[in-house]
């Protein structure tokens, strides 16, 4: 884990973790759009945590997600400890470290006509999902200002 710190209660032993550098990458970008404030980051993936409990209808099952098959989305590649270690070693820049190596992916779908934005973590070999998610209004916001589009026409 990085050496910066939140503030918690001097009473409470927690451990907290976030990815180093969140990429978002692929069509419907003109560029990679990297997060590597380690803060945000960790703020960000906790409200991946807190999806809208009033959405939880407009989110489809692990069955259903060939639906999202042909919607526009972003790939998105989240890297945590051992690569995040590797790289800065080799003093490699963020900007290109492979997407490939990160520990965990995701795809994000923007939202779409009456469809809402949809986030799911995959497994890059096979694609399959193994969380899909509408995203709270505060992960909505940090992604817009990030500057990944969250709606597409």
């Amino acid at each position: 884990m990085p050496d910066e710190s939140i503030d918690v209660p001097h009473d409470q032993h927690v451990r907290i973790s976030a990815p180093s550098l969140i990429v978002f990458h692929g069509p419907g970008l003109e560029r990679p759009v990297l997060l590597k404030d380690w803060r945000e980051n960790y703020f960000f993936v906790r409200s991946l945590d807190a999806p809208d409990p009033a959405a939880e209808d407009a989110v489809p099952s692990n069955a259903s997600v060939p639906v999202l098959t042909g919607r526009p989305s972003v790939e998105v590649a989240l890297f945590w400890g051992p690569s995040t270690a590797r790289f800065k070693r080799s003093g490699l820049l963020m900007e290109r470290w492979p997407v490939a190596e990160a520990e965990q992916h995701a795809r994000f779908h923007p939202a779409a006509g009456r469809e809402a934005a949809i986030w799911m973590f995959v497994d890059p070999a096979s694609g399959t999902a193994s969380r899909v998610q509408r995203l709270s209004d505060a992960a909505l916001a940090a992604l817009q200002r990030y500057g990944v589009p969250i709606t597409i026409p």
